[in-house]
Formats: C-alpha cells, structure tokens, sequence
C-alpha cells in the first residue's frame, strides 16, 4: 500500500499515518501528492485526545488503493487497524486487515525515540502478503528552533533505507526544512506557514529518473 514519504517539513507529526503512538490533541491534518506530475495520492487524518481516524486514496481509474485507519494511544504505545483495499480494472478487487503498533518514548529532554511497526498479522491481498515495515526514528533539538529526525526505514523486499530531515524555525509565521533520503535516492526541500492553529506546507521531492513530485499539505487545531 502506498505510503507517505519521509519529506523536508514535518507537517503531519501528530498524524495517525506517522504512528499511533503519537495522537495527541485534537486537529486534522490532510496532504496531497502529485508523484512524478502522474500518479494523485490524498490523505486526511483527524485526533480527538488519544484517538485517530484516517483516510488515504492512492492511483488512478487503472489501480487504485484505498487505506481506512483507527488507531488509539495509551501513554506511549499505540495500536492501529488498518483496512486496506485494492481495486485493478476488469480484475476486480480485495480487502484486508492490518495491524501495526506504535511507541514513543524520551531519551532526554530535547530527543525522543519513536517506533512503527505495521502489518504485523501478515495481512494478504489477493493471496499476496502485504509487506511488513520497521520504522525507528530519533529526533532531537539541539536547539529550540532546529531539530533532527534521524529514521530507519525497512520494508518486506526492498532494502534499508536512511533518511534524515533537518526543520529550522525561522518565526512564529515559517519554518523551512530539507530532507534526504537512500533508497530510492533523493531530496526534498519545502516551507511551513503557522498562523495561530492553521498550518499550510509545500515543498518538493527529487527523483534520478521520474522528476518532481509536489506535496502540500494542510493541518488545523493542535489542541491538547
């Protein structure tokens, strides 16, 4: 199933699609991708307390995938359910169950360490298991205005990824961010406004060999 990339800007760092261990406060966050200027992907996500709720489309009228989440935190673990479902033309289409976990936990006062692990009850689609992924991510602030995501990102078939974002606040209003990953290798860069509870980000990722894919995003409330 498609999945959010790893980007220069954390505009969805309370989102059930980053891991359930982090639903805090009440807000909504949605984000649209244009891959490589062809392929649409859209998601929205909502929190009430330590509930989540999110959905995603992925693909176009030939493929499509469609993911419906409802996730719960309790202090810092999480737990999710993740209904997956796949739609090819003239073949019809599938559904599953998938089950993923979450934790996150304080190293020091300016890091944390977070945890993602997703399917984990081997979910299949059309008799093919849906792949397994192991994301572990530290992120420190060295100061109050900068911080650090170090992840390590492994999914069922592909090989190891690390990706690493550095965010600086440049005043209440913008925040700037560039972000690089391994596999497949590219970079992107983008921008986040903050008036009072509303966020709007943009920015941009490479690719060697299929172009630009523009992202924006979109997020409200914040509340805790």
């Amino acid at each position: 199933m498609a999945q959010g990339a790893f980007e220069a800007i954390d505009c969805e760092e309370e989102s059930i699609f980053e891991n359930p261990a982090k639903l805090s406060g009440s807000g909504a966050q949605t984000l649209w991708v244009n891959s490589f200027g062809v392929i649409p992907y859209t998601r929205i996500s909502c929190s009430i307390k330590d509930f989540g709720l999110g959905v995603s489309n992925f693909g176009n009228e030939l493929y499509r995938e469609n993911e419906f989440l409802l996730g719960y935190r309790w202090r810092e673990f999480g737990i999710l359910l993740r209904g997956m479902n796949v739609c090819i033309k003239d073949r019809g289409s599938d559904f599953a169950i998938g089950l993923d976990f979450g934790a996150s936990f304080k190293l020091t006062p300016s890091s944390e360490f977070n945890l993602s692990l997703q399917n984990l009850n081997f979910p299949k689609i059309s008799e093919e298991e849906v792949p397994k992924r192991v994301i572990g991510t530290v992120v420190t602030k060295p100061m109050s205005d900068f911080t650090t995501q170090i992840q390590l990102y492994k999914e069922s078939w592909y090989p190891f990824e690390i990706r690493i974002r550095n965010e600086i606040k440049l005043s209440e209003l913008l925040s700037f961010g560039v972000g690089v990953k391994t596999y497949p290798a590219s970079f992107s860069i983008g921008a986040l406004l903050n008036y009072k509870r509303l966020g709007i980000s943009y920015f941009v990722r490479t690719h060697q060999e299929l172009g630009l894919t523009h992202i924006i995003g979109i997020k409200t409330g914040g509340v805790k």
